[in-house]
């Protein structure tokens, strides 16, 4: 009888012990794929590190060179994280900020009063109006208190990126740069020095700084837009006492001639372009000629418009309402060419290959 009993007793702690194991077996087959899943999703996730965020422009700022560096960026509408966006960088001129820009130009915002925020939404990509130290970037000049003080503005632009592509589907190869005045001067010296980011510029109102010419040498496409009438940087190059009593940075910038043959000399073009003279759409006393330069290295391109009669503006944009006061210190602006469709025009057929 107890050997009876004993047998009963091993035979239910045994049917016990299948059963359990059992039914951890069919939990584990159950657990496993929602675990693969997590874990898959997590390396995505460690892998594009994007952030989802609305359309709509957000203020933001990051570690530079020891110091705290701020800038304005803008999100198109529709922006999602499934495709990549190109991205302009927007440098204002001297003595302002992405968000409040020199008084040579006015307006509230240089990045919405420059029309590039309506032109992203319209043409889906990122634009980031950075803020300068003390208002002036180191444009290569050699006079900006940012330049005596050592402040490395293309590193800035560096780390800006590296923390933008964490948060942004920021596309790599579509990278661009444009500037007016100061801004456009960096512009130039960022592509002479980052040309493994920089696929494009597009300075307006400004040239490239002398002082960088004999050690640019990079293959960057580049845009440029200036008036013959400029009072601030000269279009042929000569010292401009005026940008000397306003802004106290004045320094050596080449003509407009000689940007443009420094650029069509390191993207290979041939050095005679053609010039061809646009539409007049209004009569406001200014013309826009176009030079383009042919024959360029596969990755290069050169485009320059030379508006006769433009002084030191941004044309386009939506910056008429500070017209009149802007151009009595700098010049009349033209109402015959539409700075953010030219730049993105250019940018867009212009990624690095």
């Amino acid at each position: 009888m107890k050997k009876k009993l004993v047998i009963i007793i091993a035979v239910v702690i045994l049917v016990y012990v299948g059963v359990f194991l059992v039914k951890k077996h069919k939990t584990a087959q159950n657990v496993l794929p929602s675990e693969q899943i997590f874990d898959q999703h997590e390396t995505l996730t460690d892998l594009t590190k994007l952030e989802m965020v609305s359309a709509g422009s957000y203020t933001g700022s990051v570690s530079s060179g020891g110091h705290t560096r701020s800038y304005t960026i803008h999100i198109p509408k529709e922006y999602t994280t499934t495709q990549k966006y190109a991205l302009v960088f927007l440098f204002h001129g001297g003595s302002g900020n992405g968000k409040i820009p020199t008084t040579l130009i006015g307006g509230a915002s240089f990045l919405k009063d420059s029309g590039m925020e309506v032109k992203a939404d319209s043409s889906g990509f990122i634009v980031v109006a950075p803020d300068a130290l003390e208002g002036n970037w180191n444009d290569g000049r050699g006079t900006t208190n940012t330049e005596k003080e050592g402040i490395d503005d293309v590193q800035f632009v560096r780390d800006m990126l590296t923390a933008l592509e964490k948060k942004y589907a920021i596309d790599p190869k579509k990278i661009y740069a444009a500037g007016i005045s100061n801004g456009g001067m960096f512009s130039h010296r960022l592509a002479c020095e980052a040309p493994d980011i920089i696929a494009a510029i597009g300075p307006v109102s400004s040239a490239i700084p002398k002082p960088i010419m004999s050690t640019c040498t990079s293959k960057v496409a580049m845009v440029g837009i200036q008036g013959t009438e400029d009072p601030f940087v000269s279009f042929d190059g000569s010292v401009s006492e005026k940008m000397k009593r306003i802004s106290g940075n004045g320094g050596a910038v080449a003509g407009a001639i000689e940007t443009m043959n420094l650029w069509a000399t390191n993207n290979q073009c041939s050095l005679t372009p053609t010039i061809t003279a646009l539409p007049v759409i209004v009569s406001d006393g200014t013309s826009v000629q176009k030079y383009s330069f042919s024959g360029c290295s596969t990755s290069g391109a050169v485009s320059y418009y030379v508006i006769n009669g433009m002084g030191h503006a941004w044309p386009g944009g939506m910056m008429s309402a500070k017209k009149q006061m802007v151009q009595v210190i700098s010049g009349p602006t033209s109402g015959n060419l539409n700075t953010p469709d030219v730049l993105w025009e250019f940018f867009s057929a212009h990624p690095h290959l």
